[in-house]
């Protein structure tokens, strides 16, 4: 398949989809929230480490960073929801797949969980496209 000969001259594009989140980090740099944003700067940071070097405590470092922006993101989420119900209807979307991709997928050992390490990687940076997605939304409805 074309696709797994492209994933294989890429070490892990999970280095590079880490990078979403600097564009969440820039857009939250024209927003008066400090902590979102900081928190999107060590998760890019952690996320990149963790991807480029499969170092256990980095790991475990970049999961407590995710949980971080779950926790970030929802508190604003739930703040601010009522602002656009299309960007609200955006983030649920997003994260509802997000979700299903992680936690269906760790269960069946399938998507970012699958043996083949091409069909994991790749769907692991439909997971950090779709969060950045749904956390810029979220950034949208913020003042």
């Amino acid at each position: 398949m074309v696709i797994n000969k492209i994933m294989e001259l890429i070490s892990n594009i999970n280095v590079y989809t880490s990078c979403f989140f600097i564009i969440n980090t820039l857009y939250l740099c024209f927003k008066n929230d400090l902590v979102y944003r900081n928190s999107f700067i060590l998760l890019t940071l952690s996320s990149i480490m963790a991807h480029k070097t499969y170092n256990k405590t980095i790991i475990l470092i970049d999961k407590l960073f995710v949980l971080n922006i779950v926790f970030q993101g929802g508190i604003r989420y739930v703040q601010f929801y009522d602002r656009s119900m299309i960007h609200s209807s955006f983030v649920l979307l997003n994260f509802l797949i997000t979700i299903y991709l992680y936690c269906y997928g760790y269960i069946q050992s399938k998507f970012s969980f699958d043996k083949d390490k091409t069909t994991a990687h790749f769907f692991h940076a439909i997971l950090h496209a779709c969060s950045s997605l749904g956390h810029l939304s979220i950034i949208y409805l913020l003042d």
